[in-house]
């Protein structure tokens, strides 16, 4: 259980994510900027100044990391402290502890759509490279490929699309709304997204898996015509056309009643 001991957390907008994680019951939650203004020296390179909430010294040796957002313009510091805790849970008094403590990203997206004309990097961008630059600490250190791997065994978790268990946790609130509505229980789900690689990948995952799972794939961000679907059952142009096809296809199917549409 990691929400008693203290935990290293990380992402933008630092207010927030810190107010998510004390929400979550992470009473001993530390923002790596926080934990950066403590031990400033940790980042040669950075120019934020900025001071932190004054946390106890004694929380100093975390049981965990947690990213909870996209690290944004702490990319570089994001990666050298959490790269610094999975050495060490303190890196203060030890550069490489026996085992890893385990380490929690909240999404796996490597691209998103923003203004730009084209997609732009997410938190799948960052998990990629700290991985790597992790593993080529580790072997630095004289860690054995094969250290490095029973090192990291169990110790890498991600959710958020497309992991399965973030499709079940949409039917499970999807449900409860349901009920506490007076509404029927839902009889199949649809991801409606632009993103193949996250959103159509998720459904398809959830569909493999047993669960009652559509994709519908919409040409308003990630996606462009040529680009590999991910299995997605439709490709439509908007939001609105989505919501459409569902409708005919939840009466065709059986999903939903008729009197419902």
């Amino acid at each position: 259980d990691l929400k008693p001991p203290p935990v290293l957390v990380g992402g933008e907008p630092l207010d927030k994510v810190r107010h998510v994680a004390k929400a979550m019951g992470f009473e001993k939650a530390v923002h790596l900027m926080d934990y950066l203004a403590r031990h400033p020296e940790m980042d040669p390179f950075g120019t934020d100044k900025r001071k932190g909430p004054q946390d106890p010294k004694d929380w100093e040796t975390f049981a965990g990391v947690l990213v909870v957002a996209d690290p944004g313009d702490q990319f570089w510091p994001a990666l050298q402290l959490v790269t610094d805790v999975l050495l060490s849970p303190n890196p203060q008094a030890a550069e490489l502890a026996p085992e890893q403590v385990p380490i929690y990203f909240s999404n796996n997206d490597l691209l998103w759509k923003e203004a730009f004309a084209h997609s732009r990097f997410g938190q799948g961008a960052y998990v990629a490279t700290l991985r790597l630059l992790y593993e080529k600490r580790l072997a630095a250190l004289g860690l054995s490929e094969e250290e490095i791997a029973a090192r990291t065994s169990g110790r890498w978790n991600i959710y958020g699309k497309p992991e399965v268990p973030q499709q079940m946790l949409a039917e499970k609130r999807l449900m409860i709304t349901a009920a506490a509505k007076g509404d029927a229980v839902p009889a199949h789900f649809y991801m409606v997204g632009d993103n193949p690689r996250s959103d159509m990948q998720g459904a398809f995952n959830a569909r493999g898996a047993g669960r009652p799972w559509d994709g519908v794939l919409v040409r308003t961000g990630v996606y462009q015509d040529g680009d590999d679907t991910a299995h997605a059952s439709v490709v439509v142009d908007s939001v609105a056309e989505a919501v459409e096809w569902i409708l005919e296809h939840g009466i065709n199917e059986g999903h939903i009643p008729a009197e419902k549409s």
